[in-house]
This record gives C-alpha cells, sequence and structure tokens, in this order.
C-alpha cells in the first residue's frame, strides 16, 4: 500500500514539474497569455479577441470586435465612412508598425444597437506594413476600437517570432 502511494505520489511531482518547466521554457503568465479583453462603457461592452498572443512572422492576425449593448436604451454609431472599426499594431517604442484601415471609402456609415443587441467585426490581416514588407519581429500592443471616437481602445499584447 505503502509504495502505491509512493508511486503516486512521484507521478504527481513529475507532472506538475513538467507543467511549471513547460510555462518557465515558454515564458507564459496569465498577462502574457491573455487573449480576450472587455471594456464596459456607457453601457456598452466592448470586446476584443485574438485566437493566440505569439504568432510566427508568417501568420496572419485574426482579430473579432464584439460590441454589445448592455444597457436599457438603444445606442446608435454614426461614421464618416464606409470604415467603422480600425486598429494599430505599436511596436515597443510606440511605433504604429500597421494600422487599419489604410484607405477608407467616402461614404456615410451608420448602426445602431438595441439593448441587448450586438454586431461583431472579424478582420484577418497579416503581419506586413503598407508597401508590403514583413514587420520587426517583437512585442506589440494591438489596440482596436470604433472609428470617429465611437469607442476607447481595447488592447492586448502579443508578440511576433
Amino acid at each position: 500500500m505503502i509504495d502505491k502511494l509512493k508511486y503516486l505520489l512521484v507521478c504527481i511531482i513529475i507532472i506538475t514539474f513538467f507543467q511549471i518547466g513547460c510555462d518557465l521554457l515558454t515564458n507564459n503568465s496569465k498577462k502574457e497569455i491573455e487573449t480576450r479583453k472587455t471594456v464596459l462603457n456607457n453601457g456598452i461592452e466592448y470586446t476584443l479577441t485574438i485566437e493566440k498572443n505569439v504568432y510566427l512572422i508568417t501568420d496572419s492576425l485574426k482579430i473579432e470586435f464584439l460590441i454589445t449593448n448592455k444597457g436599457i436604451t438603444s445606442k446608435s454609431f454614426d461614421f464618416n465612412n464606409y470604415q467603422q472599426i480600425g486598429f494599430m499594431l505599436k511596436d515597443g517604442d510606440n511605433n504604429i508598425d500597421i494600422s487599419y484601415p489604410f484607405v477608407v471609402s467616402p461614404a456615410l456609415s451608420h448602426f445602431k444597437l438595441e439593448p441587448s443587441q450586438n454586431k461583431k467585426y472579424s478582420i484577418s490581416r497579416p503581419f506586413k506594413n503598407h508597401n508590403g514588407n514583413y514587420i520587426s519581429r517583437g512585442g506589440y500592443t494591438l489596440s482596436v476600437y470604433l472609428l470617429n471616437g465611437n469607442s476607447q481602445e481595447v488592447t492586448l499584447k502579443i508578440t511576433i517570432l
């Protein structure tokens, strides 16, 4: 009986050290693996979701931005052009390496959310600048927002290898 308990204890210790070792090797912490962030402002919830926070330079950045009316009244969003969502990818020196939209269509647009309604935007973009060149590898801050000041920025940290 004692031999079985010793064997079980050794297995638990090995599994625990394996998990800790993997986290140390990949340098993961809770903040670094955050792939979703929600900001509530004036009864409107803005949720940014990405599939991972460590990318290869040849990957594409896939963004989902969900706007949900958590209030009790309808909310209107007006835009000066057809583009309604924007994002920026800033390096450690706060330089903008990628921004969206680059070219905007000159047409007014609008949407309205009733209570409990939501609107979802999805974007997929390679890690290339507007000249078609890959950006530098390193740590970045991703900021996503509705254009024309319709929302504050929602940010997540990502790393490009």
